[in-house]
């Protein structure tokens, strides 16, 4: 999955509840990206390049009492999933309970699908993929 306004229109329908009418946009002299939604237009945040627009998708599962976690590894990639920092096992954890090493903690909860080259970009497809396990 590449980082993108459709990825972002899909972030504003799948994560925020936005009903999209449809995937045309329209670029106003201010360089933001609108799509057309019922009612009107909508400024869709580049949440899959922009980290303040991605954390806004970390803090609406904190809001759902989800404890996501985002990693980052000895590659330069980033991961991001909703359940990881809570359900490591006991040989992963310190005394005090926290993650000894991050090596630790992203393979156990990590997918191979789920990295990616940038923080924004990670938490995206780590919201997407969550939901859609939800679904099931």
């Amino acid at each position: 999955m590449d980082a993108g306004r459709k990825l972002d229109a899909l972030i504003a329908e799948k994560v925020f509840g936005m009903d999209l009418v449809s995937m045309k946009s329209i670029e106003p002299n201010d360089g933001a990206l609108l799509f057309l939604v019922k009612g009107g237009w909508l400024r869709i945040p580049a949440y899959s390049t922009d980290i303040a627009a991605a954390w806004q998708i970390v803090e609406s599962f904190l809001a759902d009492g989800s404890a996501p976690g985002l990693v980052h590894n000895d590659f330069g990639m980033w991961a991001f999933a909703l359940d990881g920092v809570q359900n490591l096992p006991d040989s992963c954890e310190n005394e005090d309970g926290g993650p000894i090493a991050f090596d630790c903690m992203t393979t156990f909860f990590v997918e191979k699908d789920m990295w990616a080259p940038t923080a924004p970009l990670a938490i995206c497809i780590g919201a997407l993929n969550s939901l859609e396990g939800s679904d099931s």
